[in-house]
């Protein structure tokens, strides 16, 4: 799915410290196995982190982000990624939504 339009390079750095931000936040807070948030975290997170993106994105006026579309994309993945790898997994494909590589 291609939710972000357009291309966008430069801010690469800022971008991955958002997803670690993300995925750091969501260790130890009772997710089904150690280190891993559970389903209502993840989907928490998500939003979050949607919500973060489409109000912060240094190219909004080239690439408008749609939150609720990113959210009900990748909802069922963060729901079902029960580990810790698969959750950066939804997390990094979130984030390639932005063209910035």
């Amino acid at each position: 799915m291609d939710v972000v339009r357009g291309a966008w390079c430069g801010v690469a750095m800022r971008t991955m410290c958002v997803i670690a931000a993300v995925a750091m936040g969501c260790a130890g807070r009772g997710g089904e196995r150690p280190g891993t948030a559970g389903e209502v975290d993840r989907v928490a997170d998500l939003g979050w982190l949607a919500t973060t993106l489409a109000r912060d994105y240094a190219y909004l006026d080239e690439a408008p982000i749609d939150a609720t579309a990113i959210v009900a994309h990748y909802r069922d993945r963060a729901r079902a990624a029960n580990t810790r790898a698969a959750w950066i997994a939804v997390l990094e494909d979130v984030i390639g939504e932005l063209r910035d590589h």
